[in-house]
């Protein structure tokens, strides 16, 4: 109806019901006349926007709409009424106790039957919740983009003031603000110092102000840590005259204050600045209050990075000035700190000390009297004072007087005088290696270190055990390998071994890869790097998944098995998981569907859509009640293919249930049963066909003994004459059971079949050209020939001496194929006595099977003289389908 509401006899009705079901809904409903103008009072206008009946009248009720939507209000509903459409706006409405509320208006024309508008009809549906909603998502939204932007730009900014200055540009920028600008409050919390601000068109308000232009109750509240804002500072009824003065100072009509509260005292406070009246949102507020936590905690952060520095330059100016070597080694004996004597007298570059272990440092100090001296130190706590001799690597040694005295911090102070200490870390050292080796004797997987042997030539060719653990003995079988090459425990080193581990070597890199080791029978996870290239060391972590592998073979092999029975059998396969909705079909569902692999997507209505639109109810009805009596589904029924072929199939699917009942999961098959339906189809054929035959060959048979005897023969003449006439009978029998094979002479076959039909010879008469018939067409022809004739014996041209049937026939070209055209004429029948009483299989076999076995035609009619029957066909190659050395397809 394209929007439009035809008015007609039963209006009243339809309004009262309409009324009804909208009013339950909608928040107003309301009429206007023809041309859109309100004509009628609304009560539930009044209650939904205030206005009274006056004030909605006429176009009275657009001063209920908010003026920012006002103007595009009047233009939807105006276009509408214009244009005779429906009206669809969103716009917002005085509340009756103040405020706006948003709301969808709804309307559309009434028609009276010619086509003219009545009346119009209009609903309003409050969607207040709805906007605000998006309203406060898009805020947040909006707010967490700006708070990110925010942190990533003072992230690195180390300055305060570079921090605040950037905090609050951004900050007036985005709220749209006059100025915003953070002031510190002095200790005695008398004053605010503002150093500088964001001002927008307004000059810069940096300098001193006293607080005391501001009520206690507002300076309570700061100092308490809760904000505070102010829409208007010229009628907001909780300030005095004093704080009016102080907002006049700073230009500002609307402020907001977010303070800082420090270990208990009022410290800061980030103000924002409108300089007309502003009603602040709550996102302005929460937008306000969470950059000014931001920006302190990062002044607090940089802040604290600056008094670090400062601390660590005032204590390296008074290590560096010391006259003798200082150092502080950590509890992990970490040396955290070399002056500057102390690295003259090591000769090295500090980086090359400080932030390693002291062990590491001083080569072999670790176990040295040093060494003792230290860790004694640490553990006790105690001072300790050592005189020892330190030799470099170069040669150079220094007797140095060493002075250890222990921290608060659990680390010691350590000082040289003319001395550097001699010792690695050996302590350290151990004990990594122990923690280590115990790693290395614990883990389930197999770890060896192998030293890779080259030939005279360069050449990888064998490796020799350096260390491996007892897992290495479970997952190869191999007896203790250490000190042993891989000739002496294999016989031959495997040579893609020896490769890889070559590989690792030459590349430096880490290699992971699995690998078989045939004389062991085994397959390898491998992980070889590098240990010491120096030394052709390599290190190999790996682990045994021989059974792993095979399992998988055996899975892959079940699968494959599966696969090729399904596809053997043609067999189509479906799993719907029920849980998420999504099908899987095997290749050969995809082909019975009448689709190529993978064309569509596998979901209930691709299956659905591919059932035979007759068969598609019942089909989908039998899948719910085996869903919901929880049986199994077996169902045959038609698929029809998009290129409109028709196949049947037969599917059979089980249902599987959780705990609760509920069907999760549905897997099935099915099979194409075309072939199987129209194998049945004729076999019934056939069988009807038999039977009928039967009972003809019954009645030829009666017919030959009754016209055999004309009583001038003698018995023995009469006996040889029946015996011939049903031996040629059962010649024409064999024919059409057994060669079904073999192309069959067409006079030949006509000829057989009049003779085992007529006793007398000379009663009919054939003509026309050589023709061989496939065995199809010889076996649906003679069958008609044996209704034809069997016709004949009992009531047509046979039945009477002096009657007699023609039989000729000719070859025909059409279309790129000969066309047998064959003429059975009966003479010297009276049309009465011709003219069946009914037609039953012999007039069914011509006219019908002619045309759908042989995509011909045939044709019966009764003449004056006897019956005339016209059958032409196209000469093809067929099969028999009496044959009955093969399968019947």
């Amino acid at each position: 109806m394209d929007g439009q509401v035809d008015a007609g006899p039963a209006t009243g009705d339809i309004e009262a019901r309409y009324r009804l079901v909208t009013e339950s809904w909608a928040q107003a409903v309301w009429e206007t006349d023809a041309a859109g103008v309100v004509v009628n009072d609304s009560s539930t206008w009044r209650a939904y926007t205030g206005q009274t009946s006056e004030e909605f009248l006429g176009y009275g009720w657009l001063n209920a709409v908010h003026a920012d939507d006002r103007a595009y209000a009047e233009r939807q509903w105006r276009d509408a009424t214009q244009a005779r459409t429906l009206v669809d706006a969103e716009f917002r409405l005085r509340a009756p106790g103040g405020g706006w509320r948003w709301t969808n208006v709804r309307a559309a024309p009434l028609f009276d039957a010619a086509g003219e508008i009545q009346k119009w009809v209009g609903i309003n549906i409050d969607i207040d919740a709805r906007k605000r909603a998006e309203d406060a998502l898009r805020e947040s939204e909006e707010r967490q983009a700006f708070l990110l932007e925010l942190s990533d730009v003072l992230r690195p900014l180390s300055d305060a003031a570079d921090i605040e200055r950037t905090a609050a540009a951004l900050l007036g920028r985005k709220l749209g603000a006059t100025r915003v600008f953070y002031a510190t409050i002095d200790p005695g919390g008398t004053t605010w110092s503002v150093i500088h601000d964001y001002a927008d068109g307004v000059p810069s308000n940096a300098g001193r102000y006293p607080l005391t232009g501001f009520q206690e109750a507002r300076l309570a509240q700061w100092r308490s840590g809760r904000m505070s804002s102010v829409s208007d500072s010229l009628t907001d009824p909780g300030l005095n005259d004093d704080e009016r003065a102080a907002y006049a100072v700073f230009g500002a009509r609307a402020a907001i204050g977010v303070p800082l509260v420090a270990n208990g005292r009022f410290a800061a406070l980030l103000v924002v600045n409108q300089r007309e009246p502003r009603a602040w949102s709550a996102n302005d507020l929460a937008l306000t209050r969470e950059t000014a936590e931001r920006t302190w905690s990062a002044i607090e952060r940089a802040r604290a990075e600056a008094a670090l520095r400062d601390r660590e330059r005032l204590l390296r100016g008074v290590l560096d000035g010391m006259d003798e070597g200082f150092g502080i080694i950590g509890p992990d004996f970490t040396v955290l700190e070399y002056n500057r004597e102390a690295l003259r007298m090591d000769g090295r570059p500090r980086d090359a000390i400080v932030g390693l272990t002291h062990w590491a440092a001083f080569p072999g100090t670790e176990h040295s009297d040093v060494g003792h001296m230290l860790k004694t130190a640490m553990a006790t706590r105690e001072p300790a004072v050592l005189d020892h001799c330190y030799t470099w690597s170069g040669g150079r040694s220094l007797w140095l007087e060493t002075r250890v005295y222990p921290t608060d911090d659990g680390a010691i102070a350590v000082f040289w005088r003319d001395i550097t200490d001699r010792k690695r870390a050996a302590d350290a050292l151990h004990d990594s290696e122990k923690r280590y080796r115990a790693l290395f004797t614990s883990m389930d997987e197999a770890y060896a270190v192998v030293d890779v042997l080259k030939d005279d030539a360069g050449r990888w060719v064998d490796f020799r055990f350096v260390d491996a653990n007892p897992a290495f003995l479970t997952h190869t079988g191999m007896p203790w390998p250490v000190g042993r090459t891989a000739t002496d425990l294999l016989g031959a080193p495997n040579p893609r071994w020896t490769a890889l581990y070559g590989q690792a070597l030459d590349s430096g890199e880490p290699l992971r890869i699995e690998e078989a080791e045939p004389s062991l029978g085994r397959v390898f996870d491998l992980n070889i790097f590098a240990l010491d290239p120096d030394r052709h060391r390599v290190a190999v972590l790996f682990t045994d998944i021989t059974a792993r592998k095979r399992a998988a073979e055996r899975l892959t092999t079940s699968e494959e098995r599966l696969r090729s029975a399904v596809e053997v059998a043609k067999i189509g396969l479906w799993d719907w998981d029920m849980r998420t909705d999504t099908i899987s079909w095997s290749d050969e569902h995809f082909r019975m569907s009448g689709f190529a692999v993978g064309e569509v997507t596998p979901t209930y209505e691709a299956w659905a859509a591919s059932i035979h639109p007759d068969d598609r109810a019942a089909t989908e009805a039998a899948l719910v009640t085996a869903r919901d009596t929880h049986t199994e589904y077996v169902r045959e029924f038609r698929c029809l293919y998009p290129d409109g072929t028709v196949r049947w199939h037969a599917a059979r699917g089980r249902f599987f249930y959780d705990a609760a009942g509920i069907p999760v999961r549905m897997i099935g098959a099915q099979r194409d049963t075309t072939e199987r339906r129209e194998a049945a189809d004729h076999q019934q054929i056939l069988l009807a066909e038999l039977q009928h035959r039967v009972r003809n060959i019954l009645a030829v048979i009666r017919s030959i003994i009754s016209r055999s005897n004309d009583g001038e023969r003698s018995t023995e003449e009469y006996v040889q004459h029946l015996q011939g006439r049903i031996s040629a009978l059962a010649r024409t029998q064999v024919l059409l059971t057994r060669r079904a094979g073999a192309s069959v002479d067409l006079e030949d076959m006509i000829r057989d079949e009049l003779l085992a039909q007529v006793a007398i010879d000379e009663q009919f008469s054939l003509s026309g050209p050589d023709v061989e018939l496939s065995p199809k067409a010889a076996e649906v022809l003679t069958l008609a020939i044996h209704e034809l004739a069997t016709n004949a014996t009992k009531y047509g041209a046979f039945s009477r001496i002096g009657g007699h049937v023609v039989v000729d026939w000719a070859i025909e070209a059409r279309e790129d194929s000969r066309w047998l055209i064959l003429q059975w004429t009966e003479r010297g029948v009276p049309i009465v006595d011709a003219a069946p009483r009914r037609h039953g299989f012999g007039s069914a076999l011509i006219t019908r099977r002619i045309p759908y076995e042989l995509k011909g035609d045939g044709q019966i009619s009764f003449r004056p003289g006897g019956l005339h029957s016209r059958i032409e066909f196209p000469l093809q190659p067929g099969d028999s389908i009496l044959q009955t050395n093969g399968v019947v397809r």
